[in-house]
């Protein structure tokens, strides 16, 4: 079951959930209705959180520092809509496609181009790390080009932090120069 969350007070935005009395509520009815030899269970959907690694270069004279925090919140918001357009709609069984994010974070109008895109589903039950760029962190997500639900009870959703990089290396000509001659 997924709440309702428009004009509602809601315990996590990006993983709304019922409480227990609301979902016995709802099996208690739902079973009331069945044949006696069917019992329905009414749970929560699982969340899922996405973390994307990225590398981008920021327009000339854009402070780096502020939009990586705000390339950070675009991409919660992308992920997760329906935390801030209460018009959306939580989806079961939606898949992230990397084009897709790659498409989405370079029409971002203070990016200037993307290096490096890598996204995977943050490990269960761990904790993100304050700076989770850590390597012992790094290692245990699985980078994938496409992200579908573990099961149809699934939902993908952001994760509230993401690795956001603007570390990139540029290509610098080398100019040989001619070795100089001796003159006699």
């Amino acid at each position: 079951v997924i709440p309702d969350i428009v004009d509602k007070n809601v315990f996590d935005i990006y993983e709304p959930r019922l409480s227990t009395a609301t979902l016995n509520k709802i099996k208690n009815y739902i079973n009331q209705l069945n044949t006696m030899h069917v019992q329905a269970n009414v749970i929560n959907p699982l969340y899922e959180q996405v973390v994307i690694k990225l590398s981008v270069k920021f327009y000339e004279g854009f402070d780096e520092n502020f939009y990586k925090k705000q390339l950070n919140e675009d991409l919660v918001k992308f992920l997760s809509p329906w935390a801030f357009d209460t018009s959306q709609e939580i989806v079961f069984g939606i898949e992230l496609n990397r084009s897709i994010v790659i498409d989405y974070v370079e029409k971002l109008n203070y990016v200037d181009y993307l290096v490096e895109l890598e996204m995977s589903k943050h490990p269960e039950g761990e904790e993100v790390p304050e700076n989770p760029n850590v390597p012992d962190y790094l290692n245990k997500l699985e980078f994938a080009q496409v992200l579908s639900p573990s099961s149809p009870k699934h939902i993908l959703v952001s994760a509230k932090k993401h690795i956001v990089s603007t570390d990139v290396k540029k290509c610098v000509e080398t100019t040989i120069e001619e070795a100089e001659t001796c003159q006699y």
